[in-house]
């Protein structure tokens, strides 16, 4: 498996601040938790609120999919038993999507 691509989180929704100019105050933000650095812009409405809390999520649903199915798959050759196989082929199968993988 290869490793992520993408940038590291966690990552935060971010609004501009007094300083914003009124284009901005129309926007919100996806940035790195620890810098502010963009990474994504959205429009400010209730479904660019939702989509920022959802990007802003992703790091770590990744770490926490490929976590589970590395505990699941622990010592087996095959497909884990505790898992329904379809649900850890589509597990993976979205890992895989995220490291832009086909």
């Amino acid at each position: 498996m290869s490793e992520p691509k993408f940038t590291p989180g966690p990552w935060a929704v971010d609004w501009p601040g007094e300083e914003a100019t009124p284009e901005m105050e129309t926007r919100m933000y996806v940035t790195l938790a620890k810098s502010g650095d963009i990474v994504a812009e959205l429009t400010r409405d209730e479904i660019g609120k939702a989509d920022a809390a959802l990007i802003a999520a992703a790091p770590l649903l990744y770490q926490l999919a490929d976590e589970m199915l590395t505990a699941l798959h622990a010592g087996e050759d095959g497909p884990p038993r505790n898992c329904h196989l379809s649900l850890c082929r589509r597990a993976s199968a979205a890992l895989r999507a995220a490291r832009g993988e086909t």
